[in-house]
């Protein structure tokens, strides 16, 4: 049985846990478990939105034919799930039952920045939400990070004064956007010294303490901003 992790940390795969309704299949998937251990899996294929049990029976589903690319996700501790959906540049907030509390973005509307589309091409220009939305951080507060990531161009901090350990913020050519927990967008990253760049910013995440950590596609790095 394969095994990962090492010390109290160490975990055994479980073959087939998942069981799904017959002829159902799991795209890309992001994971995230609420307080009751329940599995919610936001993947591309027919059925987007997968709810398991903690022993991997098949509970629910929604989102069929509106949640068309999925990407990142996240469970905040009110266990409202926000889901990217990439292709369509907006990112949802659900209640566990799967009604829309509330839409961030307009749909199948990218935000004008210049970009090929080319994963390998820069954009041209920084715009405003979103051009392929790729993750959500909410802080303890309330506060909605989201890692514009694909086709969108800066990063930097709301506030003016983020760190990356101990050195400025980077900017470059990818960027995250900050909101208030009523949805207000907040002011965007974009002054300060140019340190380095995230050229696909792929995914976000809060630290236990306070900032997010961010982390770029095509390169091994995670970034700590205060």
């Amino acid at each position: 049985m394969a095994t990962v992790g090492t010390g109290k940390y160490t975990y055994e795969l479980v073959e087939d846990w998942a069981k799904l309704p017959a002829g159902w299949t799991l795209g890309q998937t992001g994971i995230v478990t609420d307080a009751r251990d329940r599995v919610y899996l936001f993947n591309r294929s027919a059925h987007p939105l997968i709810v398991l049990d903690r022993d991997g029976t098949f509970f629910t589903s929604w989102g069929e034919g509106v949640l068309s690319s999925a990407h990142g996700m996240f469970i905040d501790q009110h266990e409202h799930i926000y889901l990217p959906v990439i292709n369509s540049h907006v990112v949802l907030k659900y209640s566990p039952a799967g009604n829309l509390l509330m839409t961030l973005g307009t749909w199948n509307q990218p935000s004008e920045t210049g970009w090929s589309g080319n994963y390998r091409d820069p954009v041209k220009q920084a715009a405003g939400p979103f051009h392929r939305p790729s993750d959500v951080a909410i802080l303890p507060l309330g506060e909605i990070y989201i890692s514009d990531g694909y086709g969108n161009a800066r990063v930097g901090d709301p506030r003016n004064a983020g760190r990356i350990g101990v050195g400025p913020v980077c900017y470059g050519a990818n960027f995250n956007h900050e909101f208030s927990p009523s949805a207000e967008d907040q002011p965007t990253w974009d002054s300060g010294p140019k340190a380095a760049s995230f050229s696909t910013s792929f995914a976000i995440m809060p630290r236990p303490v306070s900032g997010k950590l961010p982390c770029k596609r095509d390169s091994p790095r995670v970034a700590c901003i205060g």
